[in-house]
């Protein structure tokens, strides 16, 4: 049964991650003049830039109207994408609209596009396609209905289960995963796990997988019902099938479905089926299982730091014991300190205990680790401990003593306020993090809280005149940890930057009850949108450069999707040619799900925030995808270590690695750097020249 998984959780639709083919070029070598990807003439670059514009402003503009309108259908299928952005209550009656298109690929688009834009109101329009005669359409109709939560798309979705098409087959089983209350579709769902298409096969044993791992999705007796399909696929020797059955078996009843797993751990090398084991079974606030005894001594360090992230979930006494004991015992520094973290997770009292020897620990890992492990907490030793690590002179133990330096009796501005004056953006966001503790921490006297808030208030202009977004939305999470802190919240709501206004109207909503309206910034220069679409028109990739000390760097390349991320995309090779990326940080990483790039240390190279774009992926593994507020991105990254359709709407896939995915990209480990990421013309599929070239 194993074959028929081969190759599982492949993309779907049109186009995903289209212009990943063209130049030639190598990753080193500059291009040839006048060369480009894709031939477009003036009048495409002209309409294509003022499509750009209105996703960028999210205003419906006359061009907008007049691209939805024109003879060319590939013109009118980019403007109903365009809509997606459009934020007033034009954009679903424009996209109902184009439900009706002559051509299927614009009916399609538009209905996807209703779905990633979370238009509800359009639903019903959307039902009224699910029998439409072209199957691209069918397929956009089924994604739409997993995007957007309804009984009647649920029903809508037991047809479409059945469709003849495997590809809206597929697209209907990935949806259901997305659902709770499904009950009435897991007998349909069950019979497509032995589909004889392989993909429609792959994508309902996710979906299974997925529903029987969320214990709120389904009744009692339906996910039974899974778990007992589950148990009969563990059998088969194929990693992917045991990585679903795995992560559907989460919180094993006892008996079978646990013994399960246990066989499978047994029988098993491959590291990936053993973090999703893990994951399975490190439940919150449970005692640990035979698993995190046998897997914490495992020869792969990913493997053993899923044990140890796991057993920061759980609790009781033997989750203490063998943490201590790993803190302990265990030679490896970077693992001793994640051990520490989980600690912190798993008992508050036991890690104040041993928190005063590992303060006074010689190695600056194991005491930043420890100083993180304090964070937020107000316990008259934490001061201790925190001041402690605060005076080392070690500058790595320093910086992650900041916020912990909540704890203390004095002003904040009394012991960190010089700091401020002299301090990179690194250390600023450390102290603004210890205001953002301070603050919320209860007990404290006015005097306190107001000194907290006139810290980083202060902060604030400075941030403001060096166009610093970075630290301006720090401050204002900050901020919105106490009452008083509205007026500098209120003030965000006059930044430069639209993605601090908009983080400020989304905490005065949340927080403060206060409905606020924020209106987009004017257009900027069409030049502006026509040079982006220019640079999107060619073929682009990017090498990736990762180190660990003692060993030779390792590379990974990246196609970039300019054809369905252009802002996304340009925005990262703009950082990139600034050096931005240049010796970040590998954190967080989870073991076996993705690896993420660390914050930026230098701000210079970075002075706007912009908006996610809405694009469609399964998230297979090598997605290349943007992590952080959707409404006000930072640059950040990360790269998916296996196949995650529920990604989709978290995060925004601009890309998808090429070259040395399983060599260089997942044993990527948290004490990795990305030393430097350059971006080229070309697809991503060139050869490598040697190091140091």
């Amino acid at each position: 049964m194993g074959s028929r998984f081969k190759g599982t959780l492949c993309l779907i639709l049109i186009g995903l991650l289209g212009g990943c083919a063209g130049s030639s070029r190598g990753p080193d070598t500059e291009p040839s003049a006048g060369e480009t990807g894709r031939a477009r003439t003036s009048e495409d670059l002209a309409w294509r830039a003022s499509l750009l514009q209105v996703e960028d402003t999210g205003r419906f503009s006359d061009d907008l109207r007049e691209s939805l309108a024109a003879d060319d259908p590939d013109r009118r299928r980019a403007a109903v994408r365009s809509l997606r952005f459009v934020r007033d209550g034009s954009m679903p009656e424009a996209l109902v609209a184009a439900f009706s298109d002559a051509d299927p690929s614009v009916r399609a688009e538009a209905i996807l596009s209703a779905g990633l834009a979370g238009a509800d109101s359009t639903v019903p329009s959307i039902l009224e396609h699910g029998d439409d005669t072209d199957g691209l359409v069918r397929a956009a109709v089924a994604v739409a209905l997993g995007l957007l939560p309804d009984e009647r798309g649920s029903a809508a979705l037991l047809g479409l289960l059945d469709d003849a098409a495997e590809n809206v087959r597929a697209a209907a089983c990935y949806s259901v995963a997305r659902l709770s209350g499904v009950d009435g579709l897991v007998p349909k769902l069950l019979e497509r796990i032995d589909d004889a298409e392989p993909d429609v096969s792959a994508a309902a044993l996710y979906a299974a997988s997925r529903l029987s791992g969320r214990l709120d999705a389904l009744g009692f007796a339906a996910r039974f019902r899974i778990r007992e399909k589950l148990v009969e696929l563990a059998e088969t020797r194929d990693p992917g099938v045991q990585i679903l059955v795995a992560e559907g078996l989460y919180s094993p009843i006892a008996g079978k479905q646990a013994d399960t797993l246990h066989s499978m751990m047994l029988a098993t090398d491959q590291p990936e089926v053993l973090m999703a084991i893990l994951r399975a079974t490190s439940l919150p606030g449970a005692p640990t299982f035979v698993f995190h005894e046998v897997l914490i001594k495992h020869s792969d360090a990913r493997v053993v730091q899923a044990t140890i992230n796991g057993l920061g979930r759980m609790r009781g006494e033997s989750v203490n014991n063998m943490l201590v004991k790993f803190i302990i015992e265990d030679s490896r520094d970077w693992l001793r300190a994640e051990a520490i973290r989980a600690l912190a997770l798993a008992d508050r009292r036991l890690i104040l205990d041993v928190a005063n020897g590992l303060s006074n620990d010689p190695r600056a890992l194991i005491r930043a680790a420890t100083a993180e492990a304090l964070y937020g907490r107000q316990e008259p030793e934490v001061a201790t401990y925190a001041r402690r690590m605060f005076e080392s002179e070690d500058p790595w133990v320093k910086l992650h003593a900041i916020p912990a330096m909540a704890a203390v009796e004095e002003l904040l501005s009394d012991v960190l306020g010089e700091l401020v004056q002299r301090s990179a953006s690194e250390t600023r966001t450390q102290i603004i993090r210890a205001a953002g503790y301070r603050l919320a921490m209860g007990g404290r006297s006015a005097a306190d809280r107001a000194d907290a808030l006139d810290l980083v208030a202060g902060m604030w202009e400075e941030a403001a005149k060096e166009r610093s977004p970075a630290i301006q939305l720090a401050i204002l999470s900050a901020a919105a940890q106490a009452e008083e802190g509205v007026d500098l919240v209120r003030r965000g709501l006059e930044a430069d930057d639209l993605g601090v206004r908009r983080r400020a109207a989304g905490l005065l909503a949340s927080g403060f009850g206060e409905t606020v309206t924020v209106e987009a910034l004017p257009a900027k220069q069409a030049s502006y949108y026509r040079d982006i679409v220019e640079w999107a028109d060619r073929r682009h990739a990017a090498v990736i450069t990762v180190a660990r000390q003692g060993f030779v760097p390792g590379r990974f390349t990246v196609a970039l999707d300019t054809v369905n991320a252009p802002m996304t995309s340009w925005q990262f090779a703009q950082l990139a040619e600034r050096g931005y990326y240049n010796n970040r940080r590998i954190l967080p990483y989870l073991p076996g799900l993705r690896l993420h790039s660390g914050p930026g240390a230098d701000e210079r190279y970075l002075d706007t925030t912009w908006r996610a774009e809405p694009v469609f992926s399964l998230f297979g593994p090598g997605t290349l995808a943007a992590a952080g507020e959707r409404d006000a991105l930072l640059g950040e990254w990360l790269v998916t270590l296996s196949a995650r359709p529920n990604y989709l709407g978290r995060y925004t896939p601009f890309g998808r690695v090429v070259q040395n995915l399983a060599g260089v990209v997942a044993n990527v480990l948290p004490i990795d750097q990305v030393v430097s990421v350059r971006v080229y013309e070309g697809n991503g599929q060139e050869p490598l020249p040697p190091l140091g070239n």
